[in-house]
């Protein structure tokens, strides 16, 4: 029995592959069923916050859309404060704020295009206050946007957000909290963060320092801790019941990868630490018609609440004086079950000290076996580790070039069947490398040697990008490094072990040439391998004998850290797989899924020449069905619809109108546009070979002659009005006038930037830490509250002899009377969806000059 036993767990083709089929199978498994919203409870242990109830909510929230600059904006804030009203009449400690006062200039600087631009907004936030128990404790924001763009009804962004806040105000109404809360559901998010803006200048800000800001960055799915600015606030955020987050996201954010905001942005601009919580994925119903009700997830809403609710209550009854915390965390969740934190300081000091520790004991322990006769590494194996992952490396990045040239949406609608072919390819190139030697005596120790060192060199620039750039996302360095470590200390320690006659022995023998793996599996101790003065190296060197430890080795090294970078694999597929048509270079997604189908089997490299063969083959068949798969399907359909980008612009000066189509080639020039009946006759000059130099990252962009607007009584043409007036040297008023418009534009001249701005009505105030930016500003966006508002700009410029030259525009973010628009949507194919380009879905313009 104890042979049997010895047999079964001892370093050969059989118990090695049992190993590694069980664990990946049960990773990949693991990682399918836990990469899942949870099972929504009956209502009955639904707690102090109701799914029903929300989910009402958000019938009339999110079923139209709802910019700012809508009437249905106006309706759906109707509903929001009646209902925080009707909740704040059952007790004297809630307060409601129909907040139509604020109103702030300023300009975010943050990682866009274009950030020489000037804002001036007029709140329309609704805000909720809950008292404390304890005045004396600062209080915490609850955020979430209500408008919308208006290409979409906006059901998950952000109505998934607001319904959560109401739901929050009836939990707190019901179970009061130590510290007061507020609850600012911010109206003119989408337009560029104003409502986040607005709220720092309402006099209930002053009274927090802490927020959560829940949004949506996708349609569904688990909710994610998208960033958060302090270790405290993460530990807060572990206790939700099925926490899901990864520090490699907000370095993203913080080191301008990622170039984009939220409300998060402003509040931590403003000073304030808090918590970015949002949704991710389903990218292709983002700020589309699908991000609507019918699509709408109940179970992604259900989470959402029941963590926000947990998260809330941490902030909200923590007695501390303060919610300050400056140390940066990291932090990442295991099957979305469990959540580490820890400070990145903390951190680095453990990278520190493995750094140092980590050759001192490898160092010192080869020393002690060489000084006892009992270090047996010969000369063979090594390199090819080394080698091994170079091949896998190079041949999976070119495959991912491949796949950027040849089918760049690939991994749009079947991004796991994408990264399945990069997966068995990575294991085909370790297999079919390191396969291709015959098996060396003590080759899984040099591998792992090797693998130590490389993993020292990585952990060593890891260190030195937290020490320098406070970057926490290559914290899994860390754990491949110490499980390696601890592999190489094992086999270290194992060598001690062995007896020293068997090194004399070893010692005056030259090896030459070692028996492959099926031979030896074949032979019995008996067998004189070498057959030279009694010495039998793959009975007493050679680790097919060893008994235990190689299983001990490949679980110190290879789950806990492949587990980590699967899971970072997964949030960046459901993160980049759908952005191609977003601006972002599709090669990404396939660069990021090669790089992490190598790191995924790397640490196997030890044990891959024991694989048996029909796993590679199993790999062969997956790879190739996979890539065909991929190769000949198309990309797009209903469920994983292609995003174009629409908008239409009329010059009110000559009548002239311009429909635009931005987004990825050879997409709308030969299935899109073809199906518009106005682009059709050669008097509308389609044109499909320009840059949209305007438009994140450059894409390309049909043009044509559309249908044109009716947003006016009368004359089209009298929609806006301008007068500009010169009050001085380098001084002058613009005004600006649309009846059935609350947002307008003012352009400058680059040669001319206007170095100030005022409205008059307005507060006059630019928002502390909002300065506008001292070069001057090329652009002014204007904000009302109310309509028929005429907007009276003072602004100044530096050179006085050249005259102040400009447009003056206001946007139109109905859909009623753009039949341009109407016409888009009712002749593209079913597997593509409309969302907006920018400023609203029509922009009418006129000139002005002032000498």
């Amino acid at each position: 029995m104890r042979e049997r036993v010895a047999s079964f767990l001892a370093f050969r083709t059989i118990p090695t592959t049992v190993a590694f089929v069980l664990f990946y199978s049960a990773l990949f498994l693991t990682l399918f069923f836990t990469d899942d919203v949870t099972t929504i409870p009956e209502a009955s242990q639904q707690g102090s916050i109701s799914l029903d109830d929300a989910y009402e909510d958000l019938h009339h929230i999110g079923s139209f859309p709802h910019p700012y600059n809508t009437h249905q904006n106006e309706v759906v804030r109707d509903y929001l404060l009646n209902r925080v009203s009707e909740i704040a009449r059952k007790s004297d400690f809630i307060h409601v704020s129909d907040d139509r006062t604020s109103n702030i200039t300023f300009t975010l600087a943050v990682n866009t295009n274009n950030t020489r631009y000037g804002s001036y907004f007029e709140g329309l936030n609704v805000i909720t206050k809950i008292d404390g128990t304890n005045p004396n404790l600062p209080g915490v924001l609850f955020n979430a946007h209500f408008d919308s763009v208006p290409t979409s009804p906006g059901a998950t962004d952000d109505g998934i957000g607001t319904v959560t806040l109401i739901q929050l105000i009836e939990h707190f109404a019901k179970n009061r909290p130590k510290r007061t809360v507020i609850f600012n559901n911010n109206n003119g998010e989408e337009e560029g963060l104003n409502g986040a803006a607005s709220f720092l200048e309402h006099p209930w800000s002053r009274l927090v320092d802490t927020f959560l800001n829940v949004d949506s960055g996708g349609v569904g799915g688990r909710p994610f801790l998208l960033r958060t600015s302090s270790t405290r606030l993460a530990k807060v955020f572990s206790k939700t019941p099925h926490p899901h987050g990864l520090i490699a996201t907000a370095d993203a954010f913080n080191r301008g990868i990622v170039k984009s905001a939220s409300d998060y942005t402003v509040f931590a601009m403003g000073g304030l630490a808090g918590i970015d919580y949002t949704t991710y994925r389903k990218r292709s119903k983002y700020h589309v018609m699908g991000d609507s009700i019918p699509n709408f997830d109940k179970a992604s809403l259900w989470q959402m609440m029941e963590s926000s609710v947990q998260i809330a209550e941490g902030l909200a009854n923590d007695e501390e004086p303060s919610s300050r915390d400056a140390e940066l965390p990291v932090y990442f969740d295991i099957f979305g079950e469990t959540f580490v934190v820890t400070s990145l300081h903390t951190f680095y000091v453990i990278n520190i000290l493995l750094l140092i520790m980590g050759p001192m004991l490898v160092g010192g322990l080869s020393h002690v076996a060489r000084q006892k006769g009992k270090l047996c590494w010969t000369g063979g194996g090594w390199g090819r580790a080394p080698l091994a992952f170079i091949v896998s490396t190079a041949v999976t990045l070119i495959f991912g070039k491949l796949y950027a040239r040849g089918k760049p949406f690939a991994a749009y609608s079947a991004s796991f069947s994408v990264f399945a072919s990069f997966l068995a390819l990575s294991f085909l190139c370790y297999s079919i490398t390191l396969g291709s030697f015959r098996p060396a005596p003590q080759q899984r120790s040099v591998a792992f040697l090797e693998g130590f060192i490389f993993w020292w060199i990585l952990l060593l620039a890891d260190t030195v990008l937290i020490g320098n750039a406070e970057v926490g996302g290559f914290c899994f360095f860390t754990f491949f490094y110490a499980g390696n470590l601890a592999a190489v200390i094992l086999g270290l320690l194992e060598h001690l072990e062995l007896p020293v006659s068997l090194l004399r022995k070893a010692h005056h023998k030259l090896i030459n040439d070692f028996v492959d793996d099926e031979q030896a599996e074949h032979s019995d101790e008996s067998t004189p391998l070498l057959g030279q003065g009694g010495l039998s190296l793959k009975r007493d060197v050679d680790e097919d004998q060893q008994v235990g430890q190689w299983l001990m080795q490949f679980l110190l090294s290879v789950p806990f850290p492949v587990i980590l970078v699967s899971q970072l694999a997964i949030v960046f597929i459901h993160s980049l797989s759908q952005t191609g048509t977003d601006s972002e270079t599709p090669g990404t997604v396939y660069m990021g899924s090669a790089i992490f189908a190598t790191l995924i089997f790397m640490p196997t490299m030890p044990f891959m020449h024991k694989i048996h063969r029909k796993v590679t083959i199993v790999a062969a068949v997956i790879f190739t069905c996979t890539t065909l798969y991929n190769f000949l399907t198309f990309p797009f359909s209903q469920a994983e619809p292609f995003r174009v980008f629409y908008q239409q612009k009329i010059d009110l000066d000559t009548g002239v109108n311009e429909v635009t189509l931005t987004g990825v080639e050879p997409w709308i020039s030969r299935y899109i546009m073809p199906e518009l009946p106005s682009s059709w006759d050669k008097d509308a000059q389609l044109s499909c070979d320009k840059i949209d130099a305007d438009f994140r990252a450059l894409l390309p962009y049909c043009s044509w002659r559309g249908l044109p607007p009716s947003v006016a009584p009368g004359n089209t043409s009298s929609w806006v009005s301008v007068d500009a007036t010169k009050s001085g040297p380098g001084m002058a008023t613009i005004s600006i006038y649309s009846p059935t418009s609350r947002g307008c534009r003012l352009y400058f001249d680059h040669d001319t930037p206007v170095m100030s701005m005022n409205v008059r009505g307005g507060s006059g105030r630019t928002l502390p830490g909002f300065s506008l930016p001292e070069a001057g500003l090329w652009e002014a966006r204007l904000w009302s509250r109310t309509w028929n508002r005429t907007f009276e700009v003072d602004v100044t410029w530096a050179d006085v002899e050249k005259p102040l030259k400009g447009r003056a525009s206001c946007l139109w973010h109905e859909r009623v009377g753009v039949p341009a628009f109407d016409e888009v949507m009712a002749y593209v194919p079913n597997w593509v969806l409309v969302s907006t380009r920018g400023a609203g879905l029509l922009e009418g313009s006129k000139e002005f000059e002032i000498r």
